[in-house]
């Protein structure tokens, strides 16, 4: 009698420890369907550099290592647009602005030493050429919003600009081979006034134009360059440059372009995904 209930028992400890782990495994399966991670689960990636900007103006060291701007009121926080939360950030320019004694007036917003040699990153931001942009405008010229990368020694290898007059423009990614100055339109999109365009760029940093390369989406949608493909490979770090690339976004515009220019940024951020600095 004994060894019947010993058995019955051990029968029993075996179906339950079988259900278990059934059990387990279909419920693992039920958490992550193929396809659905990306949008169900957030990133636990960290993030090497975020500015949500959700604050009242503050002099933006940390987390920027270096603002260049005329005066205070140059670059500070608004909430008055955010692309989310409370605050953007806010660049304003005058045609006398040229802190840097530069022929041409800017705003920066700098994060020194971010890309080296080899480095994989992700870089997400937001734009908003606001609803008055044109009218701003007097004369056609190029406004640049981004040069990620750039190291300061000769040519940004990638930058993002506004192209354009009064009468419209596009938002264009130009990039500028080593050794070279002058710089060629490789993707151009119309732009939205008064409506945020969210930007990601997949960087593979290098000097060298084999290895380095970068991939873009604009309001979550892939793009593809005038080379037909969707990755735009050549150096993507200046050669020979003795620092590492920088983190820069800024209001930086051919002079006479206006009076005075502002435009908005949020959201900037820097990661290893894309779901990590996609606003």
């Amino acid at each position: 009698m004994r060894r019947f209930v010993f058995s019955v028992t051990l029968l029993a400890l075996v179906f339950a420890t079988v259900l278990i782990i059934t059990q387990s495994s279909v419920f693992d399966r039920l958490s992550a369907r193929p396809g659905e991670s990306k949008q169900v689960q957030p990133s636990t990636q960290p993030l090497a550099f975020s500015d949500t900007f959700d604050r009242k103006a503050d002099n933006f060291i940390p987390p920027w290592s270096t603002l260049v701007r005329a005066a205070p009121v140059r670059i500070t926080t608004s909430s008055t647009h955010a692309r989310k939360g409370t605050h953007s950030a806010m660049l304003t320019v005058l045609d006398s602005d040229n802190p840097k004694g530069q022929r041409h007036p800017r705003a920066d917003l700098i994060a020194e030493d971010m890309f080296c040699e080899g480095d994989d990153y992700y870089v997400g931001y937001s734009l908003l050429l606001p609803s008055n942009f044109l009218g701003q405008l007097s004369s056609r010229g190029w406004l640049m919003v981004a040069e990620d990368g750039y190291a300061g020694y000769r040519m940004p290898p990638f930058a993002y600009y506004f192209i354009g007059g009064p009468s419209g423009g596009k938002f264009e990614l130009l990039a500028t081979r080593a050794g070279r100055t002058n710089s060629n339109p490789i993707l151009s999109v119309d732009p939205t006034y008064g409506k945020w365009m969210d930007v990601v760029t997949y960087y593979k940093f290098s000097a060298d134009s084999s290895v380095g390369f970068i991939k873009v989406w604009i309001n979550g949608e892939q793009q593809t360059f005038t080379t037909g493909q969707e990755r735009y490979r050549q150096n993507t770090l200046e050669p020979g440059a003795p620092v590492c690339g920088k983190l820069l976004h800024n209001n930086y515009r051919r002079a006479g372009m206006a009076d005075s220019v502002t435009i908005y940024q949020d959201e900037i951020k820097v990661g290893q995904s894309y779901s990590t600095v996609a606003p």
